[in-house]
């Protein structure tokens, strides 16, 4: 997916997006959405998993919020 434009993400299998083991670029993210919370998971090109994170609704928007725009 050459379109995708790609953002800097810590990698992180659990706790905070902000601390960072290695740079990783991410280049795709998708989202689970359930009644109370959001699984949220980024991929790098190979596919690789950056980043997993469960949300609750009310931390959801304000942690997206901070990611750059794609497109």
């Amino acid at each position: 997916m050459s379109d995708v434009n790609e953002h800097r993400q810590p990698r992180s299998r659990s706790g905070p997006l902000s601390k960072p083991s290695k740079e990783r670029i991410v280049t795709l993210v998708g989202i689970d959405l359930a009644k109370n919370s959001f699984h949220a998971y980024g991929v790098d090109a190979a596919g690789t998993t950056v980043f997993s994170k469960q949300l609750s609704r009310a931390t959801f928007g304000p942690r997206f919020s901070k990611r750059p725009r794609t497109g």
